[in-house]
């Protein structure tokens, strides 16, 4: 199993860094739960490593790393309860000419804590490709995600499989370029 030159405190940025992030991102007790410790956590870890890489090498990293992510950006927002910038790496799709994020959260039955970061403060910062912009940030929702969200699905199918696996809607979120 390989790693990319990137680490944060001690983190390997590997496959197997990944895949326990993705179970505590998962995991009833992850992220957004009541007494989920954010700091120290592998998620924050694994998040700092990924984001170095991402700014280290413009947007990309290893091939073995983004056959496992898929393509993934940088997003920073301003925290609903906090007011502080919360930066954290997502993947993204482009469906018809536009950038969306997916709050599937590993399949977790909560929503991801920067969605309502972006509900709050629709207002991001975005990192793609090395490159960094303004954009509003927009849920998609009534017939506008009843229409994208079988394309968003036609690209990756999990997102799918997740809806089908909780009861909540899976959020949909464009990125527009302001």
């Amino acid at each position: 199993m390989g790693t990319d030159d990137m680490t944060e405190k001690g983190v390997p940025l590997s496959l197997e860094a990944l895949g326990k992030m993705v179970a505590e991102v998962g995991a009833d007790s992850g992220p957004g739960s009541v007494g989920w410790n954010g700091p120290g956590s592998d998620t924050q870890h694994v998040n700092a490593a990924v984001i170095a890489a991402l700014r280290a090498n413009q947007g990309e990293l290893s091939a073995e790393l983004t056959a496992a992510t898929g393509p993934l950006l940088i997003l920073t927002t301003i925290g609903a309860k906090t007011g502080a910038r919360r930066t954290i790496p997502l993947g993204y799709l482009e469906v018809d000419g536009r950038l969306l994020v997916v709050g599937s959260m590993a399949g977790s039955v909560r929503n991801p804590p920067w969605y309502y970061n972006i509900v709050a403060n629709p207002q991001v910062e975005v990192e793609l490709a090395g490159e960094v912009f303004e954009a509003q940030a927009r849920v998609l929702g009534g017939a506008d995600r009843t229409q994208i969200f079988p394309k968003v699905c036609d690209k990756n199918p999990a997102y799918a499989t997740i809806q089908d696996s909780v009861e909540r809607l899976i959020p949909v979120i464009e990125l527009i370029r302001g």
